[in-house]
């Protein structure tokens, strides 16, 4: 069962990178997201051949000025007002998981002031027997709804941590492999170059 829902999770995730449109409005820039990668490169045209214009992080909110469909490249403004171009397979209608952690974070964090502020108001009207059953009986259904809420949060929470902590696990185990089979073939030529210089 967990099994399914993880593979269920990766899938979701992978659904979020995906080409984007031109806007109507060549003019007027979209707001997208750089997806969920270490980082990519900015380029002065749509191309990789083009000249660098610097790196931009994973999570980063962009403007998105078009779209070069034949070429897969997306021109953009960056938070530094950088215009340039990107793969169009990086640009994300949606934030990252990053930044979905931390509004879901800020968003946990609000309702639990607001759990807070009810509990007080619960012990002031406790205190006052003049105040009604029936106001008393309205307040703990809504503490009841903070809390169902604040579980309802802290679930999704832990569902985005374990995404990005298997992403990150991925890139690792990608990383590790390579350096592994890079490893093996110096091995292999060094071991050649030895033996050529013996027999030579």
């Amino acid at each position: 069962m967990r099994l399914t829902l993880l593979l269920l999770l990766l899938f979701l995730c992978s659904t979020t990178i995906a080409q984007v449109d031109t806007p109507n409005d060549e003019t007027s820039a979209d707001t997208r997201f750089i997806s969920d990668d270490l980082f990519i490169y900015m380029h002065a045209g749509p191309g990789r051949d083009f000249r660098l214009l610097g790196s931009i992080e994973a999570g980063t909110e962009i403007k998105l000025v078009q779209v070069d469909q034949v070429k897969g490249f997306a021109e953009i403004v960056d938070p530094r007002e950088r215009r340039g171009w990107v793969e169009s397979k990086f640009v994300s209608r949606k934030p990252s998981i990053r930044q979905q952690m931390s509004n879901l974070q800020s968003l946990l964090d609000d309702k639990q002031k607001e759990l807070e502020q009810k509990q007080k108001e619960l012990s002031a009207i406790k205190k006052n027997l003049a105040q009604s059953s029936r106001q008393k009986a309205k307040l703990n259904r809504q503490i009841t709804q903070h809390l169902e809420e604040l579980s309802s949060l802290k679930q999704q929470i832990q569902k985005q941590e374990r995404q990005s902590n298997m992403q990150w696990f991925t890139r690792g185990t990608v990383l590790a492999l390579i350096s592994v089979v890079v490893g093996y073939l110096m091995g292999m030529y060094g071991r050649r170059k030895n033996k050529s210089e013996f027999i030579s």
